[in-house]
């Protein structure tokens, strides 16, 4: 909080955050409303973080060649322009499924493009030793930005027009962009000619490769974007076919998850700085994402889904930051864009174990599928854990950013 810039990008997020939620919570009521199936709700979560797979890499290297704060603002009033247009659609009785779909991947790519940029400024105002702290503060507002978004998207969809509720994600963001006008801008890549894209895409793979503990990492994020968050995209079909939940009701469950991981930031920012063993907490937090995903499979009540989904917030908030912190203490910053980029590129395996999730769920039903997919999920989060010893000893205390 000392460094004026990373506070100013970081009280940012208490516009954008909510909106993202209360946008995700919106599009998650209109689909599971048109649809008994649970692999057509499941495909929402593919089309917002397709991006991530399909984009991540190439947004990595626009991050490390372009001022990481115009990249930002651009990707805000992007997410912006997309909500005005879906709601009015809305406000106009236009809105169809497939129109819901394809601004979900809109809006999905925008934030391909955010997260890194804000995280990769961050690291660079910041340094090395806050780097786990800053994170968490960031984490703490996108999952309080969870609990007021998703809470306020469930008590307008009961009342009003759900059209209304993307013009105000349209009004937030547009509130947070003045936070971000007139912020230092940090170096780029040194020297006068950068590599090409190919062969600058390519060093950070190299790079990635020389460090077991990056390979393992990324290994962990791998498994765990595939098996270890089916709790949220499968969170709609149980409000909707299990609890027979109302909209309000609905985003208050949603809105769980925020809970915890709030409790989970506060946690961090308290003991953040003394933290030595980031990836075996990692690893921890990954076996806990895929039992919380064990125990809503088995869950038939409202108070004990809500109470899994809290614990799945502290989880899933500590995976996040706990990732994203190995990544940019072990990474320097010429190489911090592109690095990121393979991490959000990774994170795109997001969509593919929901689509596969959702196709099993059709076939078995929402909590068997839920249950299989944690189960397998937990294996090789084990073996790669006993395979990669370097995800128990301590994080390099090395700042490379030079």
């Amino acid at each position: 909080m000392r460094h004026p810039a990373f506070l100013r990008v970081w009280l940012s997020g208490l516009f954008v955050y909510p909106a993202r939620f209360a946008d995700i919570t919106t599009v998650a009521w209109l689909v599971a409303q048109h649809t008994d199936r649970p692999s057509q709700v499941a495909l929402i979560a593919v089309f917002r973080w397709l991006p991530y797979l399909i984009a991540g890499p190439w947004i990595g290297l626009m991050i490390d060649r372009l001022p990481r704060l115009r990249v930002l603002r651009l990707a805000q009033a992007s997410m912006a322009a997309g909500a005005v247009v879906v709601g009015i659609l809305g406000l106009t009785g236009r809105i169809e499924v497939w129109h819901i779909y394809a601004y979900t991947a809109f809006s999905g790519l925008t934030w391909t493009v955010d997260l890194p940029a804000r995280r990769a400024y961050m690291r660079g105002v910041v340094g090395r030793r806050s780097t786990t702290v800053a994170l968490a503060l960031d984490q703490l507002t996108w999952h309080t930005g969870l609990l007021l978004g998703s809470n306020l998207a469930g008590l307008v969809l009961d009342k009003f027009n759900p059209g209304w509720i993307f013009i105000g994600v349209a009004g937030s963001v547009l509130l947070g962009l003045p936070l971000l006008a007139g912020l230092p801008r940090l170096s780029r890549i040194g020297g006068p000619r950068p590599p090409s894209p190919f062969r600058a895409l390519l060093e950070g793979v190299r790079f990635i490769r020389s460090d077991r503990t990056l390979i393992g990492v990324m290994l962990l994020v791998a498994i765990t974007n595939t098996f270890g968050f089916g709790f949220e995209a499968m969170t709609p079909v149980f409000a909707e076919d299990v609890l027979h939940a109302s909209a309000a009701k609905f985003g208050l469950l949603m809105s769980a998850q925020g809970i915890g991981s709030v409790i989970g930031g506060l946690v961090l920012i308290r003991i953040g700085h003394r933290l030595k063993r980031h990836a075996f907490v990692l690893m921890c937090v990954v076996i806990g994402n895929h039992v919380a995903s064990l125990l809503l499979a088995l869950s038939a009540w409202y108070s004990a889904s809500f109470t899994v989904l809290v614990l799945a917030g502290i989880s899933g908030n500590l995976f996040g930051v706990m990732s994203t912190s190995i990544f940019l203490l072990l990474t320097p910053d010429v190489m911090r864009g592109r690095v990121l980029g393979l991490h959000i590129f990774v994170i795109g395996c997001y969509p593919l174990g929901i689509y596969g999730l959702g196709q099993l769920s059709d076939a078995l039903g929402p909590g068997r599928a839920l249950a299989v997919v944690a189960s397998i999920g937990i294996t090789l989060a084990l073996a790669v854990f006993v395979a990669f010893p370097e995800l128990r000893r301590p994080t390099r205390p090395l700042d490379r950013s030079g």
